[in-house]
């Protein structure tokens, strides 16, 4: 005997994160406050990518470098 096919729903198309935002908050992300448009120029996936990018554009608040270590300098006495 052969089967029959089951149905299958149609699969809903998945919102993207501008959609959800919108539905949740109200808010238009691609919306700028000069007036303008926003748009995608590209995408970073590498967190050290991401806070070099971030870095050279002054968006990036680290804490100072610690100096390097050293001995303690009860090491260089003669004694």
């Amino acid at each position: 005997m052969a089967k029959t096919p089951a149905l299958k729903r149609p699969k809903r198309p998945r919102l993207d994160w501008a959609m959800l935002q919108h539905r949740t908050f109200g808010t238009d992300v691609w919306a700028c406050h000069c007036g303008g448009r926003r748009k995608v120029l590209g995408i970073i996936t590498s967190p050290r990518t991401a806070e070099e990018v971030l870095g050279n554009m002054g968006l990036l608040d680290r804490p100072p470098r610690a100096p390097p270590a050293q001995a303690p300098p009860q090491l260089a006495l003669a004694l």
